[in-house]
């Protein structure tokens, strides 16, 4: 809808998203900062949406001071409305993640490295439990991940050729595994599956399909509802078909499999979920 603000100095138009409540028109930023509506010095004189042939009127009054949030909340609605909200989990800290308070299995570090922070697991026994599984329900999903696989001594640690870095599990024990496979070259490759108890598991890996080791990578992991499909910065790795049915509420361990083996060397920064599967040129990529 249109907005058409008149203050004492000046007149702009807003076009902002709307919703209509006991049959007037409000702007849905109102709803973002409050039901009373954001502040401007003046009055709204006039709205109009394109599904309208008269203007609607909305009485509420507001000050100059809040005029960014109407435009602040009409953006963020707008990348919500496309496709782009997404739960963000970062790795900076050893309390909580995403707001959910996390078990630490071993000793994690905290680096900070060209001013963002990111968990390093050691490969042995470093690991962290979240209470929480952010795409739980959804039909459709995508989660994406930066992560730094890290070069193995084999020799020392063969069981390092096998590291799970990210595992999700309902409580009916349907789950979602990343992981890697190392090679003592300083390379890796994927596998990844999807696994429920009412459907077949989708699984999918190509060691010739190896990348070096020591650097970061954005990840994804994208399920439309027939079709998982892996991307590395954005570009596609594997996909595969099948069934599958949606996730329940669980937990998600980052750094190694839930049962406390298969551990991950390595950093990650940042973990996104997004209740949908996204468009290949929305997902992350590297610098």
């Amino acid at each position: 809808m249109n907005v058409i603000y008149a203050g004492k100095n000046s007149t702009f138009n807003l076009s902002l998203p709307a919703q209509r409540i006991d049959g007037r028109l409000v702007p849905l930023a109102f709803f973002l900062c409050g039901r009373r509506g954001i502040a401007l010095p003046g009055r709204i004189s006039r709205c109009r949406s394109d599904a309208d042939s008269q203007p609607a009127r909305v009485n509420t009054v507001l000050t100059l001071s809040r005029v960014r949030l109407i435009l602040m909340g009409a953006a963020l609605l707008s990348l919500a409305t496309a496709g782009g909200a997404a739960e963000i989990w970062k790795l900076d800290n050893l309390a909580q993640i995403g707001g959910q308070p996390i078990t630490v299995l071993g000793a994690p570090q905290i680096r900070e490295e060209s001013g963002a922070k990111a968990m390093y697991f050691d490969g042995i026994k470093d690991g962290i439990f979240v209470p929480s599984i952010p795409v739980a329900g959804a039909k459709e999903f995508t989660i994406e991940i930066l992560f730094y696989p890290a070069a193995c001594d084999l020799t020392a640690n063969p069981g390092q050729s096998e590291q799970r870095f990210f595992h999700l599990e309902d409580k009916a024990l349907s789950r979602a595994m990343m992981e890697t496979r190392v090679n003592a070259k300083g390379e890796w490759w994927l596998d990844h599956f999807l696994f429920s108890t009412t459907t077949r598991r989708i699984v999918s890996i190509d060691p010739k399909l190896v990348h070096p080791t020591n650097r970061w990578y954005w990840l994804a992991l994208k399920w439309d509802g027939k079709t998982m499909t892996s991307y590395l910065d954005g570009e596609k790795e594997m996909e595969n078909s099948g069934q599958f049915t949606e996730f329940g509420e669980g937990q998600i361990s980052l750094g190694v499999r839930q049962n406390k083996v298969f551990w991950f060397k390595g950093g990650i920064r940042e973990v996104r979920f997004h209740r949908e599967a996204i468009a290949a040129d929305q997902l992350q990529r590297s610098k």
